[in-house]
């Protein structure tokens, strides 16, 4: 994993910071690039994506049940992301797996 923030004074209840995250593993890549506000409520708004090349061992490796059945192939989610104490909203989503996408 590899984290990068430039200002750390959001910590403190001010200001933003360029906020970015990679996790990188054998089932999975998913990154952010955004901003993290320190006004009041800590927030991360930004760019989200995962890629997984085999979406039944993503699944295994999150510790889900992918049931039985064909090798479910790729799986890419590309979206804006806002994170807070409250969850996580993700807007403009795309989202690929094998030879289906869908977009919301």
């Amino acid at each position: 994993m590899r984290a990068r923030l430039s200002d750390t004074a959001v910590f403190s209840g001010s200001g933003e910071g360029t906020l970015n995250l990679s996790l990188i593993s054998t089932p999975l890549r998913a990154d952010f690039e955004g901003v993290l506000l320190g006004s009041g409520n800590l927030q991360a708004n930004g760019q989200a994506s995962i890629v997984a090349p085999n979406l039944r061992r993503l699944l295994a490796w999150t510790g889900r049940d992918p049931g039985e059945g064909a090798t479910l192939g790729p799986f890419s989610l590309e979206c804006e992301a806002r994170a807070n104490a409250d969850g996580v909203v993700l807007d403009r989503t795309n989202v690929s797996s094998t030879a289906t996408w869908a977009t919301g």
